[in-house]
């Protein structure tokens, strides 16, 4: 039984983005380390919320991660100021040179919880 008392759960993020990497063989480890690093922090900083990341155990060269945005209009502002950044400017050609582009048809997934009728 629900107590009136008690208010609903904040949910994080109604805009999420899931996102999958294919890597080249065996790097996935040293691109979750620059992640959790580099990244998690730094966009967190920005708005961003890093809801989860994930290790595919069927396929060892894949990294599947989740970020979360309050909405549409902080999320154009936030990818603007993290991908124009110094953070991102000084690491994405290490974080890119783990990803095997040729092997990504479509790596990146948004959910608009606020819009249930385009889910």
């Amino acid at each position: 039984m629900e107590n009136p008392d008690v208010p609903p759960p904040q949910t994080c993020c109604p805009i999420v983005e899931l996102r999958q990497y294919t890597l080249h063989p065996g790097k996935r480890d040293a691109l979750i380390d620059l992640f959790d690093r580099e990244f998690v922090e730094s966009q967190e900083a920005l708005g961003m919320k890093i809801i989860g990341q994930f290790r595919d155990l069927d396929k060892p060269n894949r990294f599947v991660w989740l970020r979360g945005f309050r909405g549409m209009p902080y999320r154009a502002q936030a990818l603007k100021d993290f991908y124009g950044g110094p953070v991102w400017k000084e690491h994405r050609e290490a974080a890119n040179e783990h990803r095997d582009f040729r092997l990504e048809t479509e790596n990146v997934f948004e959910w608009d919880r606020t819009r249930p009728e385009v889910n």
